[in-house]
């Protein structure tokens, strides 16, 4: 059980430092001349593997369903059962989509009992689709 912990504990880490880069080249792109030269350019885009787990991430939020999921879980936690009451989902639907947005870290969960409950990994995770929802609904945006 201790070396689970430490996993999720690592896991976590590596999940905020993915986080961190992100913010660190936006920031970074934010303060650079809009016409810097082109071998500037590879300088602040990340590596690979770092826009492969970014790719993941931003795969498991572009289903319908997950989506659902994730607002749900911004405001509190909730076990299967009351996800599926709430979204009219099969309890083994809502499962498997937990079961990847928790491996992709973005929802986490706890048992209480014989029950789980799942929640956002982080507020980094409302943010994202808070901001996104902003920037959708901004004056002179066409949101169908």
């Amino acid at each position: 059980m201790f070396l689970i912990s430490v996993l999720c504990k690592d896991l976590y880490m590596l999940y905020c430092l993915i986080f961190e880069q992100i913010f660190k080249y936006v920031i970074i792109m934010n303060k650079i001349c809009k016409r810097m030269p082109e071998k500037d350019v590879l300088d602040i885009i990340p590596e690979d593997d770092m826009l492969s787990y970014i790719a993941d991430f931003f795969d498991a939020l572009g289903d319908f369903t997950r989506l659902k999921i994730i607002w749900a879980l911004t405001n509190r936690e909730f076990t299967t059962c009351e996800l599926s009451k709430i979204l009219n989902i099969s309890i083994s639907a809502i499962s498997h989509q937990l079961r990847l947005l928790k491996d992709r870290r973005i929802v986490k969960s706890r048992k209480d009992g014989r029950n789980v409950y799942y929640s956002i990994a982080d507020k980094h995770v409302s943010t994202i689709l808070k901001t996104t929802l902003r920037h959708l609904l901004e004056k002179g945006s066409k949101v169908i």
